[in-house]
């Protein structure tokens, strides 16, 4: 991918800057500054910050987080991956197919909403707070002039008190995509994204339209307005090819309502 790219700074000029390729001592000196944080953190703990050990042993004592929370991930990953393979082995109607998808979505968001609750204690970890910090180090190592190649923020300091700007956020982005190999497209490689793509079930932008129409509808098949079209969809890498094709006898989607205007 092309690691350049442009970006407006704090008096809304336009800048070029590149991600660089970031070198094996380089990383090394990340992994260094990360140590040294937690080391210092750990030092200077005023605010008896826990590490993610201790974070597990209060989260099971408190039942914040139990082997029931593990195990209820574990059963609806389980079941997202049955209804997976119905969609692969096909010989259904594209209604059904259409059904399975949306459950598939919600069973995602509900491993979401499960882990939301570890992920609220664990952000806040000596560990996380390191991390965040090991990823500013790389920013500040890759992000450069692509004319020069010198580094836009001078020190880590000078790219903190940035962090509430434009410049920082793409930043980011980008190292996220170059450095951390991101993939801002996994969306649309959900299987079941593919899937509703591939039988026009989802435009683009992957709001729900009626396969005949191309009018946004809701889960039901109700036609939308435009303001109420966005419904965003998650989580599991992969692909559905069939073995045997899908029906069309069974596709049902609700006609629109609107009225034409005189």
């Amino acid at each position: 991918m092309n690691n350049e790219f442009t970006v407006k700074d704090n008096q809304d000029k336009e800048i070029k800057l590149m991600v660089k390729n970031i070198t094996a001592q380089e990383l090394s000196d990340a992994d260094m500054y990360y140590a040294g944080r937690v080391a210092e953190i750990l030092r200077n703990n005023k605010q008896k910050l826990l590490v993610r050990s201790q974070v597990d042993d209060y989260l099971k004592e408190s039942g914040i987080w139990t082997e029931k929370d593990e195990k209820a991930i574990s059963d609806i990953q389980n079941t997202i991956n049955e209804k997976l393979n119905i969609l692969r082995k096909g010989g259904i109607s594209k209604q059904s197919g259409r059904n399975i998808t949306i459950e598939v979505t919600k069973l995602r968001s509900k491993i979401v909403e499960i882990m939301r609750k570890r992920q609220t204690f664990d952000d806040s970890t000596i560990e996380s707070i390191a991390e965040r910090d090991r990823k500013d180090y790389i920013i500040h190592t890759c992000i450069v002039d692509p004319d020069t190649g010198e580094k836009y923020w001078e020190t880590i300091d000078d790219l903190k008190n940035d962090k509430l700007t434009d410049i920082y956020a793409k930043s980011s982005d980008m190292v996220d995509r170059v450095i951390f190999d991101f993939d801002p497209d996994f969306e649309n490689k959900l299987p079941e994204v593919k899937w509703l793509k591939k039988y026009k079930f989802v435009d683009d932008n992957l709001r729900y339209i009626d396969p005949n129409t191309g009018e946004h509808v809701d889960e039901f098949g109700n036609p939308l307005d435009e303001s109420e079209a966005l419904n965003a969809l998650s989580n599991i890498i992969g692909d559905i090819e069939p073995e045997k094709p899908y029906t069309e006898d069974c596709v049902k989607t609700k006609k629109s309502t609107k009225k034409k205007s005189k």
